[in-house]
C-alpha cells in the first residue's frame, strides 16, 4: 500500500505522465518512453506531488481545484486538462 510503481511506456508526445491508483492502494505513474531522463525526473515529480497532498482519496474537490493547489493558475494546469482529455479520447 502506498507503493509508487513506475512504468516507462509509449504515450502521445502531448503526454508526459499520469498516475492511476490501484485497488491495493499503489500509484501506478505512467511515464512517456520518448522523454530525456531529466524530463522523466521532472514527470515523475510532477506525478508524486498530487499523491503527497492526498488529492486521490479526498472527494471535497474538483480536478480543477487539486490541480490549482500544485500548479497555480498556471499554463501548467490548462496543459495537464488538455492531456487528461486527450487520454479519454473524443468522447470523453
Amino acid at each position: 500500500m502506498d507503493n509508487y510503481i513506475v512504468r516507462i511506456v509509449k504515450l502521445p508526445r502531448s503526454v508526459r505522465g499520469f498516475t492511476i491508483p490501484d485497488e491495493n492502494g499503489d500509484y501506478n505513474i505512467y511515464l512517456n518512453d520518448r522523454l530525456p531522463d531529466a524530463d522523466h525526473i521532472k514527470a515523475y515529480n510532477q506525478e508524486v506531488q498530487p499523491i503527497e497532498r492526498g488529492h486521490y482519496y479526498d472527494d471535497t474537490k474538483t480536478v480543477a481545484e487539486k490541480e490549482a493547489e500544485v500548479y497555480g493558475n498556471s499554463q501548467k494546469a490548462k496543459e495537464r486538462n488538455v492531456e487528461r482529455a486527450s487520454l479519454r479520447g473524443p468522447d470523453g
